[in-house]
């Protein structure tokens, strides 16, 4: 297994989402001040018939009607949003499995480069074949083990390719892959701590051109 790959972070919640939900939780608090206030009109104007006050029907029956409508909308809202809500949660879904398909191709892909480029220094380390064979075993173990694909997601290549042969007792030649799309790229970002960060001997800062042969 690759070492010291901090767990996975738990997904944070979608800023969408949670709009969603504060949005569902304010309709329904207005529901709740609306039939709040329909009851307080019934209480008074059933006190107000006990006690034998006169009441005024039409600004009871407008009062009313007012509060009722005034809930009614604000359920239909509930209920508009409830749907928009489970639409959301729909794309949200696809969204996620599009991002975790990608994901998984990303670390298939990369697996392979590095399985690759490690049977590559094996093969020119020599040995014998059994050597050989024993080490080409070892490191198929080593990239069928799935604790180790945050590691194929997000390290660098050269650093994954270093730790396995490291890992395996394989001597690194660094001039075996110069020429790949993976060492490129880590020239091109200038990656830190790289084999193939462009740098001057003279001052150690970035290089005007790809060393070797790499192509930028």
């Amino acid at each position: 297994m690759l070492e010291s790959s901090a767990p996975a972070k738990a997904e944070a919640a979608d800023p969408r989402e949670m709009r969603a939900e504060r949005r569902l939780a304010m309709l329904g608090l207005l529901t709740d001040i609306g039939m709040q206030l329909a009851r307080d009109l019934s209480r008074r104007v059933g006190e107000a018939m006990q006690d034998g006050e006169p009441l005024d029907g039409g600004a009871v029956a407008l009062e009313f009607s007012r509060l009722s409508r005034a809930v009614r909308q604000t359920i239909g809202l509930e209920a508009r949003l409830d749907q928009d809500r489970e639409a959301l949660a729909r794309m949200f879904e696809a969204e996620r499995a599009a991002r975790d398909q990608a994901r998984a191709e990303r670390i298939e892909g990369r697996r392979a480069a590095v399985q690759d480029a490690v049977e590559d220094a094996i093969t020119k380390a020599g040995g014998g074949n059994r050597k050989t064979d024993a080490l080409f075993d070892a490191l198929e173990a080593r990239m069928e083990d799935p604790r180790e694909d945050d590691d194929f997601a997000d390290l660098p290549m050269s650093e994954l390719v270093g730790r396995i042969c490291a890992a395996l007792g394989v001597t690194v030649d660094w001039d075996l892959w110069k020429n790949t799309d993976w060492a490129a790229e880590e020239w091109r970002a200038a990656l830190p701590d790289s084999p193939y960060a462009p740098m001057t001997a003279e001052t150690g800062g970035p290089a005007s051109a790809p060393p070797r042969r790499l192509s930028g």
